[in-house]
């Protein structure tokens, strides 16, 4: 990160440290992730969101392929400024649809970049209430039941 971004970032985070309530619990889904995307660490909020015990994989194997592409840009967006938020959906290894809202921060754990997530659910199994506008990616569809 050039010392341009480093006072971008640091100028955002001085803006929002004096907007923001001070916080006191975690209380929405958290992971950290490389910063190409692998998952390194998730809490419990995640964990039941996406029914993963371990933080494993690729965001792209719970990612609908039209989302793909904002995704990608988010990370580039946070590894150039240092933040980034999107709305898009997510797909929990039951194959659920969820909306939400991660807001990604490049962080720095023991001199070594990383990308810390948190995460607004903004809607629960949206599949089963809007028509489907996204197809799943090829783990989600090769991995899922079989029906007769």
């Amino acid at each position: 990160m050039s010392i341009d971004q480093r006072i971008l970032t640091l100028m955002r985070a001085t803006a929002l440290a004096e907007s923001l309530p001070v916080g006191r619990s975690i209380d929405c889904p958290i992971s950290i992730l490389t910063l190409n995307g692998d998952v390194l660490a998730l809490n419990d909020q995640l964990s039941d969101l996406l029914k993963m015990e371990t933080p494993t994989g690729h965001w792209t194997t719970r990612c609908p392929n039209a989302a793909t592409q904002r995704v990608k840009q988010s990370f580039d967006d946070a590894i150039q400024f240092g933040v980034s938020t999107i709305t898009r959906p997510i797909i929990s290894s039951d194959g659920k649809m969820h909306l939400i809202r991660p807001t990604k921060q490049l962080i720095d754990i023991g001199h070594n970049a990383f990308i810390f997530d948190s995460i607004d659910i903004l809607a629960k199994n949206i599949d089963s209430v809007t028509p489907r506008t996204y197809s799943f990616p090829r783990s989600i569809r090769d991995s899922a039941p079989k029906s007769l």
